[in-house]
């Protein structure tokens, strides 16, 4: 890396100056509009934007911890039965604001809203199961802690009965630099559902640390009890390694009330004060490293087609006699001629076998998560669980396992095939990208042809990959709106609705449901005798009804995410086409031009390459490359 940006002091504004330049450089050369969308993403990489997503648990604390964190009360509902029906992105500003920003597909333009309408769009109460359309609400607040390019993002709590909250937070996880997960003092430790959801985190991101709330209302004992038993359970059932969790015990309330009475001894007991600490010390400056890193990786490609397309003009340009113009020209008509018969002969069958591999990696998937399908492996393997119970309560004492169990098998296996469908795409958009017929001339121009064609390849590969369309869209699909969502949703909803758990309750809202199946306890214990087959067949029923869900949403998710894959190659493999007739065109025509190039003109074109040649060293030495 050079040694004027150094990963650890990256200054974001000197680095996107410098890729403006390119930018701009690249549109000159290339006699193109600019990039919009690699501008767009200046803007985002200048203001270094460090989004913190916070996630949870309904009822764990998650708003009053974000207002005490901002300094700031009533800042987002609280209280509420189910207080956040959408997203709050909280940012800086220099006056108190709220916005609502409705989906697409409402057709709603934005509105500025005020703080009384909050319960309105942004709570369950208000907006129930998101009926107004809300895409999301942004804050605006002029918090210190927001004013470094901090974004604070609020999610819906995970449980209860509200699928869509689980799917909206699994649409923000990806984009998330960091992931503050919130548990509290007093309630259960991390349930099934948790852990299942933590798994999946996993997954898409290792940013995740731990913030457990209503630290008031638990004695110092007790906090570290919980906290202990916490991290116990990520260590053995989530698969966190013990010395790389962070994990903090704050007092929301106790922290406003140190805030207004500036009282420097509450707000140190209050637990903020190292969270706050790793927030701008350790997270904040990682992330200008981070961001040069996301960078430099959008910028490489235009760098070398840049690069390569001043190499053909100094080639072409000091191309002095008649026979250098001659072979010159030559070499052209060989690589353009080459290319022709690429695309009539080789394109096909490069086509081809996208689509061989694109259909075996859907056959491999779906056969993947068969297990899952009603009658499959897994069900199978819990009907024999079932069928071995000798009486109620024994039925009741295995169904209590396997509403514990079947979750995490059935994540297990969508999760397993996400990854599957990741690796097997990277592997074959690299395969597209590397393959040997795209090298159709390495005499032209030093190589500028090939070159050039690679890079408009891997241009949009890169493009794919960073902008992060497929492979999130695959994850939130898998793990989130698809499979993830039925399954995690199992033990507290599709079973429990539908199965007596006997001794226990099972996940949110299991002991209303089965008290809204049998009437009452007593009802049930004198059926428990009597209709000991019928459970058993209702327990089957709840399973197979769960998995069906599943298996139907995984199906197609695959499906989509596979069509997803085939398209966005295709279309690289046809702007490659495409640049490249382009390329080739317009360097025919150039060199037509340079043998009627009277001495001034070439004098004013060789005077134009040197600046630019110029330039792009400058903006080389000051970019973190090596």
């Amino acid at each position: 890396m050079n040694s004027n940006s150094s990963a650890s002091s990256v200054n974001l504004k000197e680095l996107t100056t410098n890729l403006a330049s390119l930018a701009q450089m690249e549109s000159e050369v290339f006699a193109s509009s600019p990039d919009q969308g690699f501008l767009d993403n200046l803007k985002l990489w200048r203001a270094g934007l460090f989004r913190i997503v916070v996630m949870g648990e309904i009822k764990q604390g998650k708003s009053s911890f974000i207002n005490a964190l901002l300094g700031v009360k009533d800042l987002v509902p609280v209280n509420s039965d189910v207080a956040t029906s959408t997203i709050f992105k909280i940012r800086y500003g220099k006056e108190k604001r709220y916005r609502v920003f409705f989906t697409r597909q409402s057709g709603k333009p934005e509105q500025i809203i005020d703080e009384k309408e909050l319960h309105t769009y942004g709570t369950e109460a208000g907006n129930p199961d998101n009926s107004l359309q809300v895409d999301f609400i942004e804050v605006c607040v002029p918090s210190p802690l927001l004013g470094s390019g901090i974004v604070i993002v609020d999610t819906p709590g995970l449980g209860g009965l509200f699928k869509k909250h689980k799917e909206i937070t699994y649409q923000y996880a990806p984009k998330a630099d960091a992931v503050f997960f919130v548990t509290d003092s007093i309630g259960s430790p991390l349930g099934l559902q948790e852990i299942v959801f933590l798994k999946e985190l996993r997954t898409i991101t290792d940013n995740i640390y731990f913030v457990q709330t209503k630290a008031d209302a638990a004695d110092t004992q007790m906090r570290q009890a919980r906290m202990q038993n916490n991290v116990d359970i990520l260590v053995r059932q989530v698969g966190f390694k013990r010395e790389e969790i962070r994990y903090f015990i704050v007092d929301s309330p106790l922290k406003l009330e140190a805030d207004d009475a500036k009282d420097h001894e509450d707000l140190t007991d209050s637990g903020f004060p190292p969270l706050m600490s790793f927030i701008q010390n350790s997270l904040r400056k990682n992330q200008r490293r981070l961001i040069a890193g996301r960078a430099m990786l959008q910028t490489l490609p235009k760098l070398e087609r840049v690069r390569t397309e001043l190499a053909a003009r100094d080639a072409l340009l000091n191309a002095e006699t008649e026979e250098q113009q001659k072979q010159l020209g030559e070499q052209l008509q060989k690589a353009q001629s080459d290319f022709k018969r690429w695309n009539t002969e080789e394109k096909p069958r490069l086509l081809s076998g996208l689509n061989k591999s694109i259909g075996n990696l859907r056959l491999d998937a779906m056969e993947n998560i068969r297990k899952c399908q009603p009658g499959g492996e897994i069900q199978m393997e819990f009907e024999n669980l079932i069928n071995q119970a000798q009486d109620a309560d024994h039925l009741g004492n295995v169904l209590s396992e396997i509403s514990s169990k079947l979750p995490e098998f059935v994540s297990k296996v969508t999760m397993e095939t996400g990854r599957m469908i990741q690796e097997r795409a990277e592997k074959e958009f690299s395969r597209i990208a590397g393959h040997d017929t795209l090298e159709l001339s390495t005499e032209v121009s030093h190589g500028h042809v090939s070159t050039l064609n690679r890079v408009a390849l891997n241009r949009q590969i890169e493009h794919l990959r960073q902008g992060g369309s497929l492979f999130d869209d695959a994850r939130t699909a898998l793990y989130g709106g698809g499979a993830g969502i039925a399954i995690a949703s199992v033990a507290g909803g599709i079973i429990g609705s539908i199965i007596p758990v006997v001794g226990t309750i099972i996940g949110s809202g299991i002991g209303m449901a089965i008290a809204g199946w049998f009437g009452s306890s007593t009802a049930y214990k004198i059926k428990k005798e009597q209709e000991l087959r019928a459970n058993k067949q209702q327990a089957s029923n709840g399973i197979s009804q769960a998995l069906s869900s599943a298996y139907s949403q995984a199906q197609s998710s695959i499906e989509r995410i596979l069509q997803d894959i085939q398209h966005t190659a295709g279309n690289a493999i046809q702007t490659w086409v495409s640049e490249t007739q382009n390329g080739f065109e317009r360097q025919i025509a150039e060199l037509a031009e340079r043998k009627n190039m009277t001495t001034q003109e070439l004098m004013k074109k060789r005077s134009e390459l040197a600046r630019w040649k110029s330039a792009l060293q400058q903006i080389e030495r000051n970019l973190p490359i090596t």
